[in-house]
């Protein structure tokens, strides 16, 4: 009958708790590692979607927590903290910037104090002007286009320049942070590219430039050729939030 030699088996186990100690003291350690590197990404990523001039709270905002102990095990959290100078919670502002506000729950009477404060926000365009925030948008989107060399004008251009840009205004939307703060406005441009010569070089130039200057959503659209004028008209569309 086989026999099994069981001897130096207590050096294996203490061995091997040695090793799971080891590992688990290794734990934090790692955690705070990864969340560094989470840390510099999501503000990497608040760098690249929205304008630096406009961004500082919320770059700083992004905060690696303690190693926290939940259900038996260690985490750390990596998310916006703090409020910004009006009071309202960076956290709240990031969820709402990366996914809207449809698809957060409707407490009760949310339709009322949505009403509330869209008048008093009306109130005070009326007292501040409503258009200073679109005007902001505009004179940055038109000298971001102007960087690029061509003729820019909004609506309408008539002049006969082989390549030329007219940019428009398409919608202004509100967005609203908390129920006291009437938050910021998202606006959506779209910009023609007109172009008698090979257009793709202008294209991804306005990319990186509108990038750079905090526009987002940019999507360019189908291409297009007028044979009354000989251009290429190519559309383009993008967002900017002015807080």
């Amino acid at each position: 009958m086989a026999k099994f030699n069981v001897v130096g088996l207590d050096d294996v186990q203490e061995a091997m708790l040695r090793q799971d100690a080891i590992v688990e003291e290794a734990v934090p350690e790692m955690l705070k590692a990864g969340g560094a590197v989470m840390q510099k990404a999501q503000q990497e990523e608040i760098k690249t979607r929205f304008n630096s001039r406009r961004s500082t709270g919320r770059f700083a905002s992004i905060k690696v927590s303690a190693v926290k102990e939940i259900d038996g095990g260690k985490r750390v959290e990596i998310y916006p903290n703090g409020k910004d100078k009006h009071g309202v919670r960076n956290a709240e502002k990031g969820f709402v910037l990366n996914y809207g506000r449809s698809i957060c729950p409707r407490a009760r009477g949310s339709r009322r104090r949505m009403k509330r404060r869209r008048t008093t926000l009306f109130r005070k365009c009326a007292a501040y002007g409503r258009k200073s925030k679109m005007k902001n948008v505009d004179s940055l989107l038109k000298a971001e286009l102007e960087k690029l060399g061509v003729p820019v004008e909004r609506l309408k251009y008539g002049g006969k320049a082989a390549c030329f840009i007219v940019y428009q205004l398409v919608v202004g939307r509100d967005t609203f942070f908390s129920d006291d703060e009437e938050g910021a406005q998202e606006f959506t441009y779209q910009v023609h590219v007109y172009s008698k010569t090979d257009y793709i070089d202008i294209l991804q130039r306005l990319k990186t430039a509108l990038k750079a200057a905090g526009f987002y959503a940019i999507t360019i659209d189908a291409e297009t050729y007028e044979q009354d004028t000989g251009y290429y008209h190519v559309p383009v569309e993008i967002k900017y939030m002015e807080v």
